[in-house]
């Protein structure tokens, strides 16, 4: 059996903070079984494909099976979603390059950027965007829900790696 979908990653498919971890993390405990679901490797805590999808279903982002043997309207979506979810977490991210938009003053944990080849305009994560400036070159990797990570070292200074 493979564990290759981390605990970390399924909490942020689902929703960004400490509150979702918290959640898995209860949920794991409860209702999954160690070394059959989920194993510590002492520094995360992997899940098997089935697990992560037992977690999915349990946090509300799979519907419930129908009663009959015809799909209900929605529920394609709702299973590609969970597709899309399980895909984006278990396997390796891909960096891309990208150019800086716009960096937002109001919000410090975001900004835009243009991806490679003249992509449309992405929403980019960082832990702070006080020294990003239009123009500068990043990589960043794809994560769960349409929202980009910034992967390397923040600048040092303003507009200045």
């Amino acid at each position: 059996m493979r564990f290759k979908c981390s605990e970390r990653a399924l909490a942020e498919a689902l929703l960004p903070g400490e509150t979702m971890l918290k959640r898995v993390g209860e949920f794991r405990l409860a209702n999954l079984k160690k070394g059959l679901d989920w194993i510590d490797d002492g520094a995360t805590v992997l899940y098997s494909e089935q697990a992560a999808k037992k977690a999915l279903a349990a946090l509300k982002v799979l519907p419930p099976a129908p009663a009959s043997d015809r799909p209900a309207t929605g529920q394609r979506s709702a299973s590609k979603n969970v597709k899309d979810i399980l895909l984006a977490i278990t396997t390796p991210p891909l960096k891309v390059r990208a150019r800086i938009v716009k960096v937002f003053a109001t919000n410090p944990r975001f900004l835009h950027a243009a991806g490679d080849k003249g992509a449309a305009c992405i929403t980019v994560r960082v832990r702070d965007n006080v020294n990003f400036l239009p123009g500068m070159e990043m990589d960043v990797t794809a994560g769960a829900g349409g929202v980009w990570d910034y992967v390397g070292p923040l600048p040092r200074a303003r507009g200045r790696w």
